[in-house]
């Protein structure tokens, strides 16, 4: 087996000694290999700036605030506010409220969007007792990621709405 080392080469990495006596007897055979290779350089250089975005926008603190989430959200194109977002995520069953605080649905807990973590400060009463603050709601990348996806999705589907009604 023969190893091509170029880094932009996927189909080519590996060839057999048949394929390779194949490709130098074989014009159209080397042309077929040639323009497959092409076709995936293209295909890499059209997918690389998807990726560095995708990379660029996930690569942030794991466990963000609402409110933090809805402002990158907010920068990568999916315009929300804090308060939309948390609505958002209410309706749609992310998150519900209980005893006066937000939770997180065990759902979505369990797909890895959403942690609840606990506050490390407590507040104390009138009296002078302390109380812990209930836990709080955090938005991790996985589910930053799937928020901007359906947030994206339902902006689409308002624009060719709109566009249809005129």
């Amino acid at each position: 087996m023969t190893r091509c080392c170029h880094p932009s080469a996927s189909m080519a990495h590996t060839m057999t000694k048949q394929t390779l006596d194949k490709a130098l007897t074989s014009p159209d055979f080397l042309i077929q290999l040639a323009t497959k290779l092409k076709e995936e350089q293209e295909k890499v250089k059209e997918l690389e700036p998807k990726a560095k975005a995708l990379d660029d926008f996930t690569n942030v603190e794991d466990g963000l605030l609402v409110r933090d989430a809805a402002k990158i959200l907010s920068n990568a194109g999916t315009p929300i506010k804090e308060k939309q977002l948390r609505e958002w995520m209410a309706d749609h069953n992310w998150i519900f409220k209980s005893g006066g605080s937000w939770r997180a649905t065990a759902e979505h807990c369990t797909a890895g969007h959403l942690v609840m973590v606990m506050s490390q400060k407590h507040g104390v009463k009138d009296d002078g007792t302390e109380f812990a603050f209930p836990p709080t709601v955090r938005i991790t990348r996985k589910g930053l990621a799937l928020l901007h996806k359906r947030l994206g999705e339902i902006a689409l589907d308002k624009a060719l709405d709109m566009e249809a009604a005129e």
